[in-house]
């Protein structure tokens, strides 16, 4: 299985090539490359050097979020244009998703809680736990009020985001210091959406809608 992964929900924007199913390249880029504007060039660049053709790929993956606003419709709509030509299909996971999955190389044995602010007061989180398979979801993305957070989530969880400056002033506010966070920014990649699209798709699990991971209710 030959894939291009993109993912652009999080501060970084990354793109992945699989061949044969296993990644042979990734190239990551921050806010400060203008990452959206220059991302086909990137794309195209790492191919050429992979020696891959757009019609070498049998499938896009991309992460759908929760995140940035613009970068979720941004991978989704590169992802399907790229596509189109060779009437290639699209497999979307979310970010978060992905990130859990990353995370969990680290913390084999417990809890994941990915989160981050869904600003109007919210923040937005998915709980996994250790399972059969590796990592279980436990019940849909949603929305949370922070003072809420601590009884949806197993007190052993570590805690991760892609937006830790955000955070931090939402964990101080709300008592959060308690729990078990990576400082730092992690960001999902889009070598760990390939993965999660690759392992979804051999075992016959279906692609998410592809459409943004909103979760709050649209506003005029």
């Amino acid at each position: 299985m030959n894939l291009l992964a993109l993912e652009f929900s999080s501060g970084k924007g990354s793109a992945a090539l699989f061949l044969d199913g296993s990644p042979v390249a990734e190239h990551t880029w921050g806010p400060e490359e203008r990452r959206h504007e220059h991302s086909l060039d990137i794309v195209a660049r790492m191919m050429s050097k992979a020696d891959c053709r757009f019609e070498d790929l049998d499938l896009y993956a991309t992460g759908r979020g929760p995140g940035n606003y613009s970068g979720m419709r941004i991978g989704l709509a590169m992802a399907q244009s790229l596509a189109l030509p060779d009437r290639k299909p699209v497999f979307a996971v979310p970010s978060g998703e992905a990130l859990a999955w990353q995370v969990r190389a680290e913390f084999p044995d417990q809890p994941i809680a990915v989160t981050g602010d869904a600003r109007r007061g919210k923040v937005w989180l998915g709980v996994f736990l250790p399972g059969q398979n590796g990592l279980e979801q436990q019940g849909p993305w949603a929305l949370h009020d922070p003072e809420a957070v601590r009884a949806t989530v197993p007190a052993s969880a570590v805690w991760v985001t892609p937006e830790w400056p955000r955070l931090e002033p939402i964990i101080a506010k709300n008592g959060w210091e308690d729990f078990s966070w990576i400082k730092e920014s992690r960001h999902p990649s889009a070598t760990g959406v390939g993965e999660r699209v690759l392992a979804r798709h051999q075992a016959g699990i279906p692609s998410d809608p592809l459409t943004p991971l909103y979760l709050h209710r649209a506003v005029a």
